[in-house]
C-alpha cells in the first residue's frame, strides 16, 4: 500500500514508484533483474554506469555502435556479408546513393 487512498486492487501502481504494476509483473521489462523497469531505470545492464554514459548499455560485449542489424536477419552488420539484405554482397555494394538493382 502507497497510501495513496486508493486499494491496491485497483490501484496500477501501488507502490507509487511511477513503474505501472504490470510492467513489475512482466520479468521481460527488467533486463538487469534489479527490480527497477527497463522504461525508467537509468542503468539497464546494471553495471554501475549510467546508459547515457555507457558504450555497450546492454552488457553484451558489443559496443552499442557496433550493434547494428540494418536488414533484421539476426546477424550483426560486422558479421553479415549482406548487411542491407538486396542480395549484393556487401563487399561489392556501392556505397553510394544509388539503389542496387
Amino acid at each position: 500500500d502507497d497510501n495513496d487512498g486508493v486499494d491496491d486492487s485497483a490501484d496500477l501502481d501501488d507502490d507509487n514508484d511511477g513503474v505501472s504494476d504490470d510492467s513489475e509483473d512482466n520479468p521481460c521489462n527488467d533486463s538487469d533483474d534489479d527490480g527497477v523497469d527497463d522504461s525508467v531505470d537509468t542503468d539497464r545492464d546494471n553495471d554501475g554506469v549510467l546508459d547515457d554514459d555507457d558504450s555497450d548499455s546492454d552488457n553484451d560485449g558489443v559496443l552499442d555502435d557496433d550493434d547494428s542489424d540494418s536488414d533484421n536477419d539476426g546477424v550483426l552488420d560486422d558479421d553479415d556479408s549482406d548487411s542491407d539484405d538486396d542480395g549484393v554482397d556487401d563487399s561489392e555494394d556501392d556505397d553510394s546513393c544509388e539503389v542496387n538493382p
